[in-house]
């Protein structure tokens, strides 16, 4: 999947999800998602940083 393929995939998720769900669960679902990618981005960073080698 290329990221224009991806990017169309999250945005139709994101509308489908706005208009099943209520105004309250729509923000919690948010709010974790948002805490997860940010969990899943630092994992990577520091995956990077700490164990270069893997990468290569």
């Amino acid at each position: 999947m290329n990221p224009c393929e991806l990017n169309v995939a999250i945005a139709a998720l994101t509308n489908y999800m706005y208009t099943a769900l209520s105004k309250e669960d729509f923000v919690c679902l948010s709010i974790f998602l948002h805490e997860l990618s940010k969990s899943m981005l630092t994992t990577t960073a520091f995956e990077g940083i700490c164990f270069p080698q893997k990468g290569k």
